[in-house]
C-alpha cells in the first residue's frame, strides 16, 4: 500500500491496479485488454511469489520494477536475471520518498536511464493508448518531459 500512498500524492493523473496476490497478478497481466504502462513488483507476494509473477509474466514488453524489502545481492541478481529493469529496496516509511535523494527520485531517474534508453522502435504497451514505441512516447508524451 506505499506505492499507493505515493501515488496519491502525485500532481499527474495515474490509474493504478493493485493485485492482492501473485496469482491475482498473473491474471491481471494474462487479460488481453488490460494494458499497463509499467509493473512494480513485490517479491514477497501471497500465493505466488514475485519470482514466479517475473517466471510467468506474459507481456514481457512491458518494463518491471521489482520494489520489495529484501537487500539481498542474490534477490537482486536473481530477478534482474528473470527480466526486471531495475530492483528498488522499499524504504521503511513514506517520508523516506519525500527526502532529498529518497528512492522516490531514483525511480524517476531509472525510467530516464533503464526504460529512456532502449531502443527508439522498441514497441510499449502504455495504459493510456494503443501499442506504440519508445520514440514515440518520448515525443509525444508529456509526463516524460524533462526525465
Amino acid at each position: 500500500m506505499l506505492i499507493h500512498d505515493i501515488i496519491g500524492e502525485l500532481s499527474i493523473p495515474v490509474n493504478l491496479h493493485l493485485a492482492r496476490d501473485g496469482e491475482q497478478a498473473l491474471l491481471m497481466l494474462s487479460d488481453h485488454l488490460f494494458e499497463p504502462d509499467l509493473v512494480i513488483l513485490d517479491l514477497n507476494l501471497p500465493k505466488i511469489s514475485g519470482y514466479e509473477v517475473l517466471e510467468r509474466r506474459p507481456l514481457r514488453t512491458v518494463p518491471v520494477v521489482v520494489f520489495t524489502g529484501s537487500i539481498s545481492e542474490a534477490d537482486i541478481q536473481r530477478s534482474l536475471n528473470l527480466g526486471a529493469q531495475e530492483y528498488f529496496r522499499k524504504p521503511l516509511d513514506l517520508n523516506a520518498y519525500r527526502e532529498p535523494g529518497g528512492d522516490g527520485r531514483q525511480i524517476l531517474r531509472s525510467i530516464r536511464d533503464k526504460v529512456l534508453t532502449l531502443p527508439e522502435e522498441a514497441t510499449v504497451v502504455p495504459g493510456h493508448g494503443p501499442r506504440t514505441t519508445i520514440g514515440r512516447e518520448k515525443e509525444r508524451n508529456p509526463f516524460l518531459t524533462g526525465l
